[in-house]
C-alpha cells in the first residue's frame, strides 16, 4: 500500500469522528437553544405570575379595608343595639319578628299624654304665677292703705293728746283759781255754788275728753295688732 492510500484511509477514519463531533456540537446547540427558549418562557411566565399577584393584591387591599371598615361599623351597630336593648328591654320582643305596631302606638299615645300633662302643668304654673303677682300687688296696695290709716290714727291720737293736755291745764287753772277764792273768803254762797258747777262741768268735759282719747287709743292699738299679727289672705 502506497503512502497516498494510507493517507486517504486515515482521512476517512478521521471524517466520521469529525462528523460525530459536529453532530455532538449541533446537539449541544439544540439543547442550549431549547434551554434558552424554556428559560425565556419560564421568565415570561414568572413575570406574568408576578403581575397577576400584584393585580390581585392591589384589588384585595381595598377589599380588605372595606371589609375591616364594615366590620367595625357592624361592631358599633351591635354595641348601640346592645345599649338600646339595655335601656328599653321591651325591644327584645321585636327580635322575634312579631308585629310591634300596637306597642309603638301605645308608646306614642303615652308620650302624647305626657306632653299634654306637661302643657297643662305649664298652664297651671302660669296661672298660679299670675295670681301670685296679683296677690303681691294687692298686698302692696293694702300695705300702703294700712300705712296711710296708721298715719291718720297717729295724727288723731296726737290731736286728742293735745286736747287732753289743754283740758287738763284748764282744769288745773280753774281749780287753783277756786282754791284762791275760797281761801280769801270773798266768795259768797252763790258764788261758791257757781264755782262748784263750773268745776263739775269742767271735770265732766275733761272726763269726756279723756274717754274719747282712751277710746281712740284702744282703737288704734286694735288696728295695729290686726295689721301686724293677721297675715294677708291670697286669693
Amino acid at each position: 500500500m502506497s503512502a497516498t492510500e494510507q493517507q486517504q484511509q486515515s482521512q476517512k477514519r478521521a471524517r466520521p469522528e469529525e462528523n460525530g463531533d459536529v453532530f455532538e456540537i449541533m446537539a449541544h446547540d439544540e439543547e442550549d437553544d431549547s434551554e434558552g427558549e424554556s428559560g425565556a418562557g419560564g421568565n415570561e411566565d414568572e413575570q406574568y405570575d408576578d403581575e397577576d399577584d400584584d393585580l390581585v393584591s392591589s384589588l384585595e387591599r381595598p377589599n380588605d379595608e372595606t371589609v375591616e371598615r364594615m366590620s367595625r361599623f357592624l361592631r358599633e351597630l351591635e354595641s348601640r343595639n346592645l345599649e338600646l336593648e339595655r335601656a328599653i328591654p321591651r325591644l327584645k320582643d321585636a327580635k322575634s319578628g312579631g308585629d310591634i305596631t300596637e306597642w309603638g302606638i301605645k308608646i306614642v299615645n303615652e308620650l302624647a299624654e305626657e306632653q299634654r300633662k306637661h302643657n297643662k302643668a305649664e298652664q297651671n304654673l302660669a296661672v298660679s304665677n299670675h295670681r301670685l303677682r296679683i296677690s303681691k300687688d294687692n298686698a302692696a296696695e293694702r300695705e300702703q292703705k294700712d300705712a296711710k290709716t296708721i298715719d291718720d290714727l297717729k295724727r288723731r291720737l296726737g290731736e286728742y293728746e293735745e286736747e287732753r293736755k289743754r283740758f287738763s291745764k284748764k282744769l288745773e287753772d280753774q281749780n287753783s283759781m277756786d282754791c284762791h277764792l275760797l281761801e280769801d273768803g270773798r266768795v259768797g254762797k252763790g258764788r261758791r255754788m257757781n264755782s262748784r258747777q263750773n268745776v263739775i262741768s269742767g271735770g265732766l268735759c275733761c272726763w269726756d275728753a279723756m274717754f274719747k282719747i282712751t277710746a281712740a287709743f284702744a282703737m288704734f292699738t286694735l288696728i295695729v295688732i290686726l295689721i301686724v299679727h293677721v297675715p294677708p289672705i291670697f286669693f
